[in-house]
């Protein structure tokens, strides 16, 4: 009885120590991660230091605008520099929008109604037929995104979550889906506290379809009329009824007014994901969508979004609600990416493509 005795408290010695050994290991592991994450976490808040205060006025305001244009991580400059700082380099980068209303002249939209009694290629001969609807890439020195252009204006308008906003929102994937939409981009910002917003709330005007949703004017718009002309600038609710706004979304700045580019100022914005919209003197609509935040596309300025806008025959064009709201949807594919995981956020409103032009006539 003793030896079967002692064979188990052997068994429960060795238990024990192994039980021990283990708790060691755990700890040593824990203890180790702790060091490495600590050394990590210091050698980030020297180097991020060092680009707020360093020596480089370029490198501090690029940071720090690139940051204050996010939602979750806008209070990491105010811990390296102080609030008239950060608040004198926001100040020195905002652009210096046109301030005249849209000169609906400037565009003569082009309505492609071959004859019934020519051949396709005879008619596009004839008249150059562009495509409906073609993507483009488009790269700059920081950034990599796409231009979707869409030959008839009468076919884009603004798709919503619903008439009230009195929801969370959804993704574009889902208003294209209840719209029966080819494709479109995010429109209006959201209220977005922390980067904990669910794209329910809009900020600014809104348009959908004839019916003005919201009529906050405090923000600038980018709007078609029923004429399908795309007007940017600041309109009340009064503008909508006298010019015939049929779909809009605020958000801005306004980046090319009657063909004129905002004026940049000397110091950048940041680099982040953007989305825009204008409109050719033919009509065509310019959908653009910058990626950002990841390795080979950090993002773009508003300077580069006026560039690429410029180069594709902007008369008129407007920022909108960028981050990780930028979407650029086709045919039911997610063309461009962030650091997301390729999900996209819920967003209240998307300027959409039909899949068929309206019989409206110009």
């Amino acid at each position: 009885m003793g030896s079967q005795g002692n064979k188990y408290e052997r068994i429960a010695e060795q238990k024990k120590l192994r039980r021990a050994w283990r708790l060691r290991r755990f700890t040593f592991f824990f203890s180790l991660l702790f060091r490495i994450s600590s050394i990590l976490v210091i050698i980030l808040v020297i180097l991020l230091h060092r680009m707020f205060i360093g020596p480089s006025p370029t490198i501090s305001r690029m940071l720090t605008m690139t940051l204050t244009e996010t939602s979750a991580l806008k209070f990491v400059p105010h811990l390296f520099m102080s609030e008239d700082t950060v608040n004198r380099i926001i100040d020195s980068s905002r652009l210096i929008e046109p301030e005249e209303k849209t000169d609906t002249s400037l565009i003569q939209i082009v309505k492609y109604n071959p004859s019934d009694n020519k051949s396709p290629e005879e008619a596009s001969a004839e008249q150059s037929i562009p495509e409906p609807i073609k993507i483009e890439t488009v790269i700059g020195a920081t950034y990599k995104g796409y231009m979707m252009i869409v030959s008839d204006p009468s076919r884009v308008f603004l798709g919503v979550t619903n008439e009230y906003f009195n929801g969370g929102g959804k993704r574009i994937d889902d208003l294209a889906a209840k719209y029966d939409a080819v494709g479109g981009i995010n429109a209006s910002g959201f209220k977005d506290e922390n980067g904990m917003g669910n794209g329910g709330s809009p900020i600014g005007m809104v348009i959908s379809e004839g019916k003005l949703l919201r009529s906050t004017s405090s923000h600038t718009i980018a709007a078609f009329d029923e004429n399908h002309i795309l007007h940017v600038g600041k309109f009340t609710k009064e503008d909508v009824e006298k010019l015939g706004l049929r779909d809009g979304a605020g958000w801005g700045p306004a980046l090319v007014v009657n063909g004129e580019p905002a004026e940049t100022p000397v110091n950048t914005t940041g680099l982040n994901p953007r989305t825009a919209i204008g409109q050719r003197a033919d009509g065509a609509v310019l959908m653009l969508v910058i990626d950002g935040r990841h390795p080979n596309s950090m993002g773009a300025t508003y300077s580069d979004l006026i560039e690429v806008m410029v180069r594709y025959g902007a008369v008129n064009a407007c920022n909108m609600d960028g981050g990780t709201s930028s979407t650029l949807l086709y045919e039911g594919e997610r063309l461009s990416h962030t650091t997301t995981l390729n999900s996209c956020r819920s967003i209240p409103t998307a300027f959409l493509i039909r899949r068929e032009a309206t019989n409206s006539e110009p």
